[in-house]
């Protein structure tokens, strides 16, 4: 009886009367020069080597005039403090098949130093030298962290290696950082290291941490188990440890991120100690993080640098300054983008969560899908729309741009709908939903605000620790990466003839920015100039409350035949607003007399491929009722018809601002882009180069005959 009421009373009056107290959005406010590092010394802006070039330039006051230490220093201290408070925690196979989370096995702080101590002593039983690395290539686990960290302790470096790697890109990664040992998941990632066995002169062990070894693959002792390996350090004293321990400074290099690249092979980004914990102190103090017990889920790649902070920096930073409470990372499942996600988020309820825009579009594609498959009616369809109305005018007010002043029924709403989309989620406790790596659509966000899910967008580099802009409850803008992070400096370098007015690329300088690129001094100098700014090939720009946009890249600029650049991102993104039944767009027009885009249907997933299967989902499968798969979707008439409407809405609405902006032809592919597929990098960007080659077919079909006349 109440919430048919409320649904029915409440809600036409939502937007009059009585409102609550405004929440108005925190102001942007500059850092001092006070509490800027100063610039770097002339010649010292970047290095190769992993020894960097000298100690930490520290501010006069506030978050960068202090030294954090290294990696080693601070998981010890988090022991110190935390001690047998838990601080990983993982299921171990074989899962449950009911839908539920199984045990849970738990490293205390204590445990976690200790292992990560045991594998540093290992390496030293060895012979490892500082400075040399362990190639790392499996999927997270405690024993990731070990590896990683025990590196660190035996002052050497990880080099987190991808599992969508072959084995010639496995063997590169391994060469490059000097590695002398593999630390693996599967005997499947174990196998490619083996298949180049002969490449890998500096490798003396394979670890694997998840398979039982064969006896025929265990080559004489070359592949081990984790504990096997770990068993090496026995004969190696806590002394001799601690004495190659303190030679590391916090200018060494603690990982090396190898870019995934769209083409030749990836650059080393050189990640010193002091650059993730500085990150880690800065990121802590924008998120505005309380002091208590903190948990997070653990599922992007070790190996990409949001992870490496979000899964590994940051909580160790932030209990090693607790006064008594602390993080615990629990690792998702192996197939956690196969379908376990939200038994995961369920089973941990995580206090902070990011998320890929693909992770939070599959979030929203499933709730779309349940609410289909069982359509709320009544009283309640009332009461769900009435506070997804509320929810959706009352993110506005809180945004940048907003005035602050929250809608009425705000309460009722967030107690019978907010909180429990939030639980059903696993979200209940959650204070921080974040997005990066790639553009999120605004639908998504809009959706996931109106019930009550502000999706703070962050933006960074694997060269600035992942460390850019951030967005936080407060101040965030839907389209926008949020405003520097503190104690980032960031400016727009804009370019007369290649950028629009207030356009540039975007630069950073800080002591997030990477040390430089790992024996590649080209590339580095390309990056990074003399006077310390790492130049990220981003165009964007600032508004008039320092919120930051970005609008395009600069290789990827499309040059048309006319010689006007244009910035394919944004249009693609707007035609996806436009067209919710694609998953992708990607515009085709470098040196050709107009623009054509390839659209890409909602195809079901493949979870045991990674790829996808032929049947449409979600919105792709209401387009047209007879079309079933992606074959018959492309010979489709409805399926042309909605997706040529589309683009004449874009090419007349106002983000298409010139005659070379405008879209002529399109085609819809009967694949979508994949990471097996070679379309996309294992963060899911886009390979331009790559699409435009194996769809070239295609393409060439849209610019065959009359080149001049439009759709």
């Amino acid at each position: 009886m109440f919430v048919g009421v409320a649904a029915a009373a409440v809600g036409a009056a939502v937007y009059v009367g009585w409102k609550p107290s405004p929440v108005p959005p925190q102001p942007y406010v500059a850092p001092s020069a006070d509490e800027l590092p100063p610039s770097p010394e002339k010649g010292k802006a970047w290095s190769v080597r992993p020894e960097g070039n000298g100690p930490p330039r520290l501010a006069k006051k506030g978050i960068a005039s202090v030294s954090y230490g290294t990696i080693p220093s601070v998981v010890t201290k988090a022991a110190v403090v935390a001690g047998t408070k838990n601080a990983l925690a993982v299921e171990r196979r074989p899962y449950p098949t009911d839908g539920t989370a199984g045990e849970w096995k738990f490293y205390s702080w204590n445990d976690y130093r200790d292992n990560a101590r045991r594998f540093a002593k290992a390496l030293l039983s060895m012979g490892h030298q500082p400075f040399e690395s362990v190639a790392i290539c499996g999927f997270n686990a405690p024993e990731w962290h070990f590896a990683h960290v025990g590196a660190n302790f035996a002052a050497g470096m990880s080099a987190g290696t991808y599992t969508t790697n072959s084995p010639a890109a496995c063997a590169f990664v391994a060469n490059d950082s000097s590695a002398i040992v593999a630390v693996v998941d599967t005997m499947a990632n174990a196998n490619k290291y083996l298949a180049v066995r002969a490449e890998l002169p500096k490798i003396k062990h394979i670890i694997v941490y998840l398979d039982a070894v064969p006896d025929d693959k265990r080559l004489g002792g070359f592949v081990l188990s984790f504990d096997e390996f770990l068993a090496k350090g026995n004969s190696v004293s806590d002394s001799t440890l601690d004495a190659r321990t303190n030679l590391v400074l916090p200018q060494h290099c603690a990982s090396l991120i190898y870019t995934s690249g769209t083409t030749g092979n990836p650059k080393g980004v050189m990640a010193s100690h002091d650059g993730l914990l500085f990150s880690s102190a800065a990121g802590i103090a924008s998120m505005a993080l309380p002091d208590m017990d903190h948990y997070c889920v653990s599922y992007l790649p070790m190996s990409h640098i949001a992870a490496q902070m979000l899964d590994l920096a940051v909580p160790a930073l932030n209990t090693s300054m607790s006064t008594n409470h602390a993080s615990c990372v629990y690792f998702a499942r192996p197939d956690v983008l196969k379908g376990t996600l939200l038994l995961t988020l369920k089973a941990v309820r995580p206090t902070n969560f990011f998320g890929v825009p693909r992770v939070w579009e599959k979030i929203v594609e499933g709730m779309k899908a349940k609410a289909k498959a069982d359509p709320p009616k009544g009283a309640k369809l009332k009461l769900i729309q009435w506070a997804k109305s509320v929810g959706l005018a009352n993110s506005r007010a809180r945004q940048a741009h907003g005035d602050g002043d929250l809608c009425r029924g705000t309460h009722l709403a967030e107690s019978l709908v907010f909180a429990k989309v939030r639980a059903a989620l696993g979200f209940d406790r959650c204070i921080g939903y974040y997005s990066g790596a790639a553009p999120i659509q605004r639908e998504t966000l809009e959706f996931l605000s109106s019930l009550g899910i502000d999706i703070c967008e962050v933006y960074g580099m694997s060269e600035t620790c992942g460390v850019g802009s951030s967005s936080r409850c407060l101040r965030f803008q839907f389209g926008s990466c949020g405003a520097r992070t503190l104690m980032t400096e960031m400016k727009i370098d804009h370019v007369d003839g290649r950028d629009k007015e207030n356009e540039g690329e975007v630069c950073f300088r800080g002591r997030h920015v990477m040390m430089g690129y790992l024996n590649n001094a080209e590339k580095t100098r390309e990056a990074v100039d003399d006077e310390g700014w790492m130049h990220s090939g981003d165009i964007g720009r600032f508004d008039a409350q320092q919120m930051l946009y970005i609008t395009g890249r600069i290789k990827e600029l499309i040059i048309g035949a006319g010689g006007e650049n244009v910035a394919p991102v944004p249009i693609e993104e707007e035609l996806k607003r436009l067209l919710p039944a694609v998953s992708n767009a990607v515009l085709i027009g470098d040196k050709r007399k107009y623009m054509v885009v390839m659209f890409t249907p909602r195809l079901e997933p493949d979870f045991v491929t990674g790829g996808f299967k032929d049947n449409l989902i979600g919105d792709s499968s209401s387009v047209d009722p007879e079309a079933k798969t992606a074959a018959q979707a492309a010979r489709s008439v409805k399926w042309k018809q909605y997706l040529e409407a589309g683009v004449k809405a874009y090419n007349a609405g106002p983000k298409c601002v010139s005659n070379a902006q405008k879209v002529q032809k399109c085609v819809l592919l009967t694949v979508d882009l994949s990471i097996p597929g070679g379309e996309l990098t294992p963060t899911m960007k886009l390979k331009r180069s790559v699409v435009s080659e194996k769809y070239s077919a295609d393409i060439e079909a849209l610019y065959a005959g009359d080149e001049s006349s439009p759709m």
